[in-house]
């Protein structure tokens, strides 16, 4: 048998080495110069799924230079730039797991704020606010002021949607205090965002002086990046429109139209303003003003200009909009069955993005389930560069360890035949035995110590010694003799019977009973001894029924339930019933 191991192990060795040490046979479609981080974030965000496949790709291959982590990282930010955000959020959950990602705080802080972004879209705002307080004192400890700000104005957001308006204000100014004390071109472009987002906070809760005030700070800050080197082409004439046509729209509502017809001007003056995109910002403001027929002309342009790059793909919030602003404008100009009909045409958009909003969740669970079973399979062959190989190399050893396995299993049960073969016999014997001293016993005479008459000619030692011994076969004969009418009148199988009628019928001494038991019968109590006899009972049940089933034996033994026959039997016999009956068989 051991050379039989020796020359399957030598075997599937062979074939491991020959798998790993051979040319790949099959080809790679993708050439390693594409697996690297660079070339896959310059593709991440136009083409994202493309760049997922590449990530499973290096993943699969243990690209070189390439951590699990970072592959994880880049894996939420595709999803985020697909618009899969629990997906995102799952893979920015498992990078920020990882030990490397722990052991970093700056890697730590830019996961987090993934996070956060991935909780946010998907409206899990409790646990977005958690982690950006915990973002923020990392950035603290950082001493990283632009990174605390960018965070709190980010919570600003999301106190927002929450509808809480205190907390959302003070998050906003104390991310713009830390953002104002930063002098570098990237730091002053996320502070006049913050200025934007605060803007349209107290905008939308009457706090119409505070937001114009946040206003003029906004135009006072792009001004003064305009004469800073650093900005992208168009950066500056975006923010000027952006706050000119916000400008208009609350001086117009503050009852400022003097100012609000200049900061118009000044808006058209923009090239902004002449881009599809731009110009509609600018709708508000005429709405305001009442200026129904420009806002309801440019409202129709955007319809044409939506038409044409987008379709028909009309469910989505930026059409809402649309449609809101067409009814407006046409029910200020009076036509109001037209825009009765534009009114209705935006309470069934809307619903339909709500329920397709949902079914784009369900997709993207669907997704996600889907991408973990692949996972699954995945694991599986992450251990060596080579798939196929590895999966020829495990199924030829699995081979091995199976046949090896069947081998072992089936050298058990041989040995567990021939133990319960063994141990049948020795029962037997022992059955065999006891029913020869039943016997003896039974022709024996009833003695006492006292019929013994002492013989002169034995020294005292050795009289003590015999005294001892003769005591002892004298208890155990009576032992013999109380277990011999047990047995044959079979009182074990009475259910009720127990430690007095044992005591009533034997007349033997209640303060003897145990040690009796425990020496001759090596049992525990009463009870122990009583299922002994009845196991003896079973045995001689299973041979003269062997129709019987196992679990009639037992009831017909004097068990009650299945479990305590099991365990008695095993006690007893040191195998199951059905081992017993096997091995007997």
């Amino acid at each position: 048998m051991k050379q039989a191991y020796h020359f399957l192990f030598s075997i599937s060795g062979l074939l491991l080495l020959f798998l790993f040490l051979s040319p790949r046979v099959l080809g790679q479609p993708v050439p390693d110069a594409m697996l690297c981080l660079d070339s896959i974030r310059e593709i991440h965000l136009h083409d994202p799924h493309r760049a997922l496949a590449l990530l499973d790709t290096a993943e699969q291959r243990h690209a070189p230079g390439i951590q699990p982590y970072e592959i994880d990282i880049l894996r939420a930010r595709c999803h985020n730039a697909a618009g899969e955000y629990y997906l995102m959020e799952k893979y920015a959950k498992r990078a920020l797991a990882s030990d490397s990602v722990q052991a970093s705080p700056r890697r730590k802080l830019a996961i987090t704020i993934d996070l956060i972004e991935a909780l946010n879209a998907r409206l899990q705002y409790e646990e977005a606010i958690r982690l950006c307080q915990q973002a923020n004192e990392l950035a603290r400890q950082l001493d990283d002021r632009k990174i605390q700000g960018q965070i709190l104005y980010i919570m600003g957001g999301i106190y927002a949607k929450m509808q809480l308006f205190d907390p959302a204000l003070k998050a906003y100014q104390e991310g713009i205090k830390y953002l104002e004390s930063e002098k570098g071109v990237l730091a002053m472009a996320h502070l006049s965002t913050a200025y934007g987002q605060l803007m349209t906070l107290l905008m939308g809760n009457d706090r119409t002086d505070e937001a114009i005030e946040t206003g003029h700070k906004r135009e006072t800050l792009v001004k003064k990046m305009s004469g800073m080197s650093g900005p992208p082409s168009g950066y500056i004439d975006q923010q000027y429109g952006y706050i000119y046509s916000k400008m208009a729209y609350l001086l117009q509502c503050n009852g400022q139209e003097e100012e609000a017809a200049e900061y118009y001007r000044r808006f058209l003056n923009t090239d902004f303003s002449t881009q599809p995109y731009g110009r509609n910002e600018i709708i508000p403001y005429l709405l305001a003003a009442h200026r129904y027929a420009e806002a309801l002309q440019l409202n129709e342009t955007a319809f044409a200009h939506y038409a044409q790059t987008l379709g028909n793909d009309t469910v989505n919030y930026n059409y809402l909009i649309l449609l809101d602003r067409q009814a407006q404008a046409l029910q200020g100009l009076r036509q109001y069955q037209a825009a009765y009909t534009w009114q209705r045409r935006f309470t069934t958009l809307q619903d339909s993005i709500h329920l397709r909003e949902r079914k784009e969740q369900a997709q993207e669970l669907a997704t996600a389930f889907r991408l973990d079973e692949q996972e699954r399979q995945l694991e599986q062959t992450r251990a060596n560069m080579q798939r196929h190989s590895i999966l020829l190399g495990a199924s030829a050893l699995t081979s091995v360890l199976l046949l090896a396995l069947l081998v072992i299993i089936r050298l058990n049960l041989r040995q567990s035949k021939r133990r319960n073969k063994l141990l049948t016999n020795q029962l037997d014997e022992l059955q065999t035995q006891r029913d020869e001293l039943y016997k003896i016993v039974a022709r024996t005479p009833a003695t006492t110590g006292e019929s013994a008459a002492k013989n002169p000619g034995i020294a005292p030692d050795e009289e003590a010694t015999t005294a001892t011994a003769r005591e002892e076969a004298t208890e155990y004969t009576h032992f013999l003799r109380m277990e011999q009418q047990l047995t044959e009148n079979q009182l074990f199988l009475q259910p009720d019977f127990g430690r007095d009628d044992l005591l009533s019928i034997t007349h033997i001494n209640k303060n003897d009973l145990p040690r009796l038991l425990r020496t001759y019968a090596h049992a525990e109590n009463v009870n122990d001894y009583l299922n002994r006899l009845r196991v003896r009972y079973a045995l001689k049940l299973m041979k003269e029924k062997p129709h019987f089933s196992i679990m009639a034996i037992g009831e017909e033994a004097g068990f009650r339930s299945r479990a305590t026959f099991y365990r008695a039997f095993l006690k007893e016999c040191g195998m199951t019933p059905a081992q017993y009956m096997q091995a007997y068989q």
